[in-house]
């Protein structure tokens, strides 16, 4: 499986929070970072990589 990267960042688009994690596919590595970026709600934006590929982003949809 696939070892995948979550960076969480900050309004100051600065990382403050990471996971390391495996899942057999993008998309179930997607659903697991979303579950995550729910529950962390002091952040403002998530990316994915795997490797030095970049597989998803998201905003937080309130942020100004």
């Amino acid at each position: 499986m696939p070892g995948y990267r979550c960076y969480f960042y900050g309004s100051d688009n600065h990382i403050i929070a990471r996971e390391e994690y495996t899942a057999a596919t993008d998309e179930q590595a997607i659903v697991e970072a979303r579950a995550w970026y729910a529950e962390r709600k002091s952040k403002d934006r998530l990316e994915i990589w795997e490797g030095a590929r970049f597989v998803y982003g998201e905003d937080r949809p309130d942020r100004p």
